[in-house]
Order: structure tokens, then sequence, then C-alpha cells
């Protein structure tokens, strides 16, 4: 009874390095010194996933970018960081 009130009543974010994730994020990662490391694949590692899930995120370790998948396939993100 108890686990089953607490799945009710849990909280679905999860922090790592906070104790108050947002709760706008699922995972919310705190640091002052480290980066977030995603997964490093060669091109034919990363297109061997099966049913690569929409927004997939990976590193490509041959073409030396980030990719995601956008449903139908791996691309390049076209983002535009503008600093303060």
């Amino acid at each position: 009874m108890i686990a089953l009130s607490w799945s009710t009543f849990g909280f679905a974010q999860t922090g790592l390095n906070t104790s108050n994730p947002h709760p706008s994020a699922a995972l919310e990662i705190s640091s002052v010194n480290k980066g977030l490391l995603a997964p490093r694949l060669t091109t034919s590692e990363k297109n061997a996933i099966i049913n690569p899930a929409t927004g997939l995120i990976v590193y490509d370790k041959d073409l030396k970018i980030y990719t995601y998948f956008n449903g139908t396939i791996w691309v390049e993100p076209n983002v535009t960081v503008t600093l303060p």
C-alpha cells in the first residue's frame, strides 16, 4: 500500500547533483565544472540502431558532429547560439 501511494504522489523529474530539478525537465544535471557526454558512435554503429526514437542524439565519431534522428533520417542540428 505504501509503494502504491508513493507511485501516485511521486515526481517524474530526476536530478543529478540537484535535489530540486525543474518541473519541466525529465532530467536536470547540475555542475559547475563538468559537461554532458553524449554517446559516441561511428556512422555505421549509429545507422545500425534499430528503430531509433525521434529526437535521439548521438555524436558521430566519423563525421565529428552531433546528429539527431528526426523520425525519418539522422540530421545535424541547425543550432545558432547567441551569448549575452
